[in-house]
């Protein structure tokens, strides 16, 4: 197999062909798992060091004619006590709102899904029938093409690998677990022989699922299209990419090491684009919540007016960030997915050569004259 060819034609079709580029956008969306954490911890003065304070004429704010830090407690205190006040008189209506935001969530999480497993049916039949006929679909054909038993199979497919792994590694990890918890019930010095035990075994579970983990990366590309392309069933989508992967593993494991290649560099391309992104975000965020909060500030006290400057900001960075990482990410799912269907398809081809199905050589006859 090339692979080069098959990463040049993925490049090609990538660009060619941008109606593809709206299903790898709604998958990048609906596949997201990057999460962001961060801390902060709030900072003070020591108000204990009166012995190392300058002469008392260094200090021109200790007669109490002016206190940011006690203002700004006052204010958020009163805003605490409000807010509690408020909850108490509408808590039926909070208690309703909150009700109704978590059938808005449920309802947007079914959503997500369907448009994922849609997009991705999309994806695999668009450059399997681009391929084919050299037509480009609009994205009313490509839904059609996504909108099928298949997208149902494909999620049938994750939640069966899912019923099935989960609770494995769960009970995996109960009986490495066990050798710590029975000698630490018992005690003496059979519990450090049991906690070493436990983490012997840990290291192996973790090999163990390394293993498993690249398996199913290889494996799940060609359930799906083998589901997919091939119209087949869940159960027999699991023989028949499992068999397929089984009898092609030299060429899909090198096209995996590619694509985690591809995987990794994506991130170092990709941050020139979130650290300008992330500057505009500031830039405006900041302008928009310094408005917000000066209005706000206006009329109510500073803590209420920075809480605003917060709520009215924040969404306006995400969002400026969101944006074009999230093009980007639909860009690598649109290139990545094109690339596994035609490895699929380069694959079963290069079958057919071997088996000798291949069509004749136009300067030779199909049939010999009788």
């Amino acid at each position: 197999m090339d692979h080069m060819k098959v990463l040049k034609r993925a490049w090609h079709i990538l660009w060619q062909y941008k109606t593809l580029w709206v299903f790898g956008i709604i998958l990048a969306l609906t596949t997201a798992t990057a999460s962001s954490s961060g801390s902060a911890s709030p900072g003070s003065g020591s108000s204990n060091n009166n012995n190392q304070n300058p002469p008392e004429e260094f200090q021109p704010f200790d007669g109490g004619e002016f206190s940011f830090q006690e203002n700004f407690e006052e204010e958020m205190e009163e805003f605490g006590r409000v807010t509690v006040e408020t909850i108490e008189e509408y808590k039926g209506v909070i208690i309703t709102v909150a009700v109704m935001a978590a059938c808005f969530l449920f309802l947007l999480m079914i959503a997500g899904t369907v448009l994922r497993y849609v997009s991705e049916v999309a994806l695999i039949r668009m450059v399997d029938d681009y391929e084919e006929t050299e037509v480009k679909r609009t994205f009313r054909e490509g839904w059609r093409m996504g909108w099928s038993l298949a997208a149902w199979r494909l999620f049938l497919i994750d939640l069966l690998l899912f019923v099935v792994l989960f609770p494995a590694f769960v009970l995996l990890g109960f009986l490495v677990a066990l050798p710590a918890i029975i000698t630490l019930a018992i005690g003496g010095g059979l519990a450090v022989f049991g906690v070493v035990v436990t983490v012997g075994l840990a290291f192996l579970l973790i090999l163990f699922g390394i293993v498993i983990a690249v398996a199913m990366a290889m494996l799940i590309e060609f359930f799906r299209r083998t589901c997919v392309l091939e119209g087949l069933t869940v159960i027999e989508s699991l023989r028949r990419g499992f068999a397929f992967v089984r009898q092609n593993l030299k060429d899909i494991g090198l096209m995996w090491l590619i694509v985690l290649g591809i995987k990794l560099v994506t991130p170092l391309a990709m941050f020139p684009i979130v650290v300008a992104a992330g500057g505009l975000g500031l830039v405006m965020s900041g302008f928009l919540g310094l408005v917000a909060g000066g209005l706000t500030g206006l009329f109510v006290g500073p803590g209420a007016a920075i809480i605003v400057a917060i709520f009215v900001g924040l969404p306006v960075f995400i969002l400026l960030v969101a944006i074009p990482v999230t093009f980007v990410k639909g860009l690598k799912e649109t290139y990545l997915s094109t690339s596994w269907t035609l490895t699929y398809r380069e694959i079963n081809a290069l079958g057919e050569l071997e088996n000798g199905n291949a069509l004749p050589e136009p300067d030779e006859p199909a049939l010999q004259p009788a």
